[in-house]
């Protein structure tokens, strides 16, 4: 076996087993999907994230089942479902049909898509939604027409608004990769580590990269998790640059 072949399928194992988890959720929109997809896929690199996804029958035909198994695995038992539902550390509705966006709103529970949110949200689980595919404001629908009804928009609206009401946080495709570092990063909106010199920053991976390390920055003390795992490559850096590595009780 190409030894860098083997070196990505055990990566994958130890994901699995101590990598932060996110389940996606896709229905039938294919709107930004190959920017939302990117954007996905580079933050599971950097932040250690291991993806399982949900499509709806419209998604597999729309957006097509070979795309996403690209980056994560494709659940279909419920059983699977509700169970990476409560493993996860976040969901993510990655793309949003307003058919869907109605359902949830209305508790219709008919689909893999709508029951799995339906149960996400009765388990209070941090929930983000890409809001594109289902959105009035949207650029795509504006510049096509499609927004000219006032009364429509307020419908729309007024099913958003349901959703935050139940807690998700609604996003344009655009935010969702500081969205997500904003989950994971210390103090990630308030410190940007690249511009300057700070004393200490934390890092909550369970698995320490040499790209953890790149994105602190100048931070000469960094907290960690008792029992993560520092890759060699960052612990060369660590002793190369000074920093103090200080493991949380």
């Amino acid at each position: 076996m190409d030894i860098e072949k083997l070196v990505q399928e055990v990566y994958i194992e130890v994901l699995k087993r101590i990598g932060r988890k996110a389940l996606l959720f896709f229905s039938g929109t294919p709107l930004n999907i190959d920017f939302i997809l990117s954007d996905l896929k580079s933050v599971a690199n950097i932040y250690n994230i291991y993806y399982k996804s949900v499509l709806s029958d419209a998604a597999k035909n729309v957006i097509g089942i070979d795309k996403i198994s690209n980056i994560s695995d494709i659940l279909e038992e419920k059983n699977e479902i509700t169970t990476s539902i409560k493993e996860a550390d976040f969901i993510l509705v990655a793309s949003l049909t307003r058919n869907t966006l109605a359902k949830v709103a209305l508790g219709i529970q008919d689909t893999k898509v709508t029951l799995g949110l339906a149960e996400a949200f009765m388990l209070n689980k941090k929930i983000i939604v890409v809001k594109d595919g289902a959105d009035f404001e949207n650029q795509f629908r504006i510049s096509s027409g499609m927004t000219k009804n006032g009364e429509y928009n307020r419908m729309l609206s007024n099913y958003f608004k349901t959703l935050e009401g139940f807690g998700a946080t609604l996003i344009n495709s655009s935010d969702l990769s500081d969205t997500i570092k904003s989950i994971f990063d210390f103090d990630f909106q308030k410190r940007n580590y690249r511009d300057g010199i700070f004393n200490d920053a934390k890092l909550n991976s369970n698995v320490i990269t040499l790209q953890d390390l790149l994105d602190m920055g100048k931070a000469k003390t960094i907290y960690i998790k008792k029992n993560a795992i520092v890759t060699p490559l960052a612990n060369d850096y660590i002793m190369n640059n000074n920093i103090r590595l200080v493991r949380e009780e």
